[in-house]
């Protein structure tokens, strides 16, 4: 499983504890630098509701100066109502959508990234079992990140100093931790350099060779009952 939020629900309600481990999403290194004077924001991934798309955009409206890529989005009705969001509080000219695009082509939209977010909301599936690939592509890509602070992100993350965490579902809060990275870049240097030094133990190699000698370890358990 992705988090230990599953594993832990899993066992509870399942005696095949010593059948399970934690294999977090992973990424690719990517070969780029600490970009000193990006100031776009980032968001890459899906819009549904729980993701906190809605959140970003309303956390614009403190962040007046603030230009929003968002790369994904499949769905027309979450697309609809994301740009309606953003027309009703008159953020729309501050919001540029690339739409869905072929993975092999994301890294081109990292460039001019200053702070990247992952605000999702407060449900169970976020808040304890989502591992979004993007977390890990974000901290790849040298991108510092702003996360909602939960159990989920810190299993990764650590506020401060591989991201900044903040209060879910506070479009304040959001602009707040957005404005922190975009004006302290010696802060958002010191956060993309530990998480990228972070990220370089859940590389796609480290996950395969991680389950690899986990099923290794299981069948030789399996073998001596």
């Amino acid at each position: 499983c992705q988090t230990e939020g599953i594993k832990k629900a899993i066992c509870e309600d399942f005696s095949i504890c010593s059948f399970i481990d934690v294999f977090p999403c992973a990424a690719k290194l990517m070969d780029r630098q600490f970009e000193e004077d990006a100031n776009n924001i980032l968001y890459l991934g899906h819009l549904y509701p729980q993701k906190g798309v809605d959140i970003l955009i309303e956390a614009l409206k403190y962040l007046p100066e603030g230009k929003l890529l968002i790369v994904g989005g499949n769905k027309k009705e979450d697309i609809s109502r994301i740009k309606n969001l953003s027309s009703h509080i008159g953020v729309d000219k501050q919001v540029i959508f690339a739409g869905c695009v072929p993975h092999s082509d994301i890294g081109k939209y990292f460039n001019g990234a200053g702070v990247s977010v992952i605000p999702i909301m407060n449900t169970m599936g976020q808040r304890l079992f989502t591992s979004p690939m993007k977390l890990f592509e974000y901290m790849a890509a040298k991108i510092p990140i702003v996360a909602s602070d939960f159990p989920s992100m810190r299993e990764i993350l650590e506020n401060g100093k591989t991201a900044i965490l903040i209060e879910s579902e506070n479009p304040k809060a959001l602009a707040e931790g957005i404005e922190k990275i975009l004006t302290d870049r010696d802060l958002a240097r010191k956060i993309c350099e530990q998480a990228y030094e972070k990220v370089k133990n859940f590389t796609w190699e480290k996950r395969a060779e991680k389950i690899t000698i986990f099923l290794r370890n299981v069948l030789k358990t399996d073998k001596t009952q």
